[in-house]
């Protein structure tokens, strides 16, 4: 019957349980493909109940950080829904236990979406916030000690104008 409509069947190493994933309003799970046969479902803890997909994308792009999040489909999990795709602006996203299928042209934005989720999902708006800041700030505080331990370097080089000198004299008597 799905072949005649159109429709393939999901392979049945696709299927997931939703028997064992928890009733929750303030979480939303999401699926990812990483290749053909293989996927993750996510989850996301949000702060409030009845989130639409670009309430969500805003999350992703504003709060967490990640690019081109505006650039993710969020497919119908439905069977019977007029279209294949949520409305980014007024199609509500099911809670847990269901599952939302996640695609984009490029898969590119969703290995970043899938880092993140796993990084920040599990935390509210607020937290997830506050460790991106401490994740930059500690990016900030690690570049400024790269190029202190450069520059000390670069000065220990610096002072060594006779063994350069040595060596272009014995690269030019090599050649």
């Amino acid at each position: 019957l799905q072949a005649r409509e159109g429709r393939r069947p999901a392979p049945a190493a696709l299927v997931v349980a939703e028997e064992s994933l928890p009733v929750d309003a303030f979480r939303i799970n999401f699926k990812i493909f990483s290749s053909k046969t293989k996927f993750e479902v996510l989850p996301m803890r949000v702060d409030k109940e009845c989130m639409t997909p670009a309430e969500v994308v805003d999350i992703w792009e504003r709060v967490w950080g990640v690019q081109y999040a505006s650039r993710v489909r969020f497919e119908s999990a439905e069977s019977s829904a007029p279209t294949r795709y949520l409305n980014p602006r007024t199609d509500i996203l099911p809670s847990s236990p269901a599952i939302v299928l996640l695609g984009a042209g490029g898969g590119s934005v969703l290995y970043t979406l899938s880092a993140a989720l796993r990084q920040y999902g599990g935390l509210s708006v607020n937290d997830a916030s506050e460790a991106r800041a401490q994740r930059q700030q500690q990016a900030a505080e690690d570049a400024m000690k790269r190029q202190e331990a450069d520059a000390k370097e670069s000065d220990r080089y610096g002072s060594l104008d006779c063994r350069r000198m040595y060596d272009r004299r014995l690269q030019a008597h090599l050649r």
